[in-house]
């Protein structure tokens, strides 16, 4: 298969990441462990080359919920596995510079394990009276760092945001030739008091691609995570979700995309 570069390709394009392949590839990494469990050095090794598997495990959860076949373990299970091998992988690379690598393993994984637990939670207040089967959501990203822990976001962190960025959002996607393209999403104005929950503020109605991202403040939302190929002109309702927290600050927690009624 051939697929052009990506800031951050959906694990979900790559038909070989089959239920099947992603079973078999885990009870081949049981193995190894085995193999190696009586020789810290080399178990760590194994650990560490183990983040990959387990981060597309949690982004093909939704292959394994179609196919009614379970996860070889739950998904909270898997985080905190990945999270352990990532910690293995910087004890063993103590002394190396490019940590950031794993700093961005540890974002992916709970990335992955947030949008596994996205059609578990319940809807926003503001669209419940949605199906859900047309609602997605995302959680903000922050760079090669997870945003700070919220309990009252929807995802459990937020990323902080200034409310100047609020006036200058585009949606940036890249075309097959490598050039940016920007549609200017609505202002938004939240108000100055603090807010007890989040509340959502329409962004406008846009067409996604595979290559689009919607930058806020000091978070980003992959939106081609959202991009259906099978219906490529779609255009979705997308809200951001923010809150003015009592010292004045403001974060978003999420990013809601409401598909078009088929």
């Amino acid at each position: 298969e051939t697929f052009r570069l990506r800031w951050d390709p959906d694990p979900q394009m790559f038909s070989y990441l089959t239920p099947a392949n992603l079973v078999r590839w885990n009870a081949a990494f049981d193995a190894m462990e085995k193999l190696v469990a009586d020789d810290p050095v080399r178990r760590r090794h194994v650990l560490t080359a183990r983040v990959p598997l387990d981060q597309a495990l949690l982004a093909a959860a939704g292959k394994f919920r179609a196919a009614g076949v379970p996860l070889p373990l739950t998904a909270e299970r898997l985080r905190d596995r990945g999270t352990a091998d990532i910690d293995a992988g910087l004890e063993v690379l103590r002394h190396w510079d490019e940590k950031w690598y794993f700093n961005r393993h540890r974002q992916g994984v709970e990335m992955e394990y947030a949008l596994s637990r996205a059609p578990r939670l319940e809807p926003p207040p503001e669209l419940k009276d949605i199906p859900a089967v047309r609602i997605r959501r995302l959680p903000p990203v922050n760079g090669y760092t997870l945003p700070p822990a919220d309990p009252k976001a929807a995802f459990g962190f937020a990323a902080e945001v200034k409310d100047s960025a609020l006036k200058k959002l585009n949606i940036i996607s890249v075309t097959g030739q490598g050039e940016y393209h920007f549609e200017r999403a609505a202002a938004i104005d939240v108000p100055r008091e603090a807010g007890a929950e989040y509340r959502l503020f329409k962004l406008g109605r846009f067409r996604l691609s595979e290559d689009c991202r919607l930058v806020v403040g000091k978070g980003r939302f992959l939106l081609g995570r959202l991009f259906d190929p099978a219906h490529r002109e779609a255009e979705y309702d997308l809200y951001l979700s923010l809150r003015r927290h009592s010292d004045g600050s403001l974060r978003v927690a999420e990013l809601v995309a409401v598909a078009p009624v088929r």
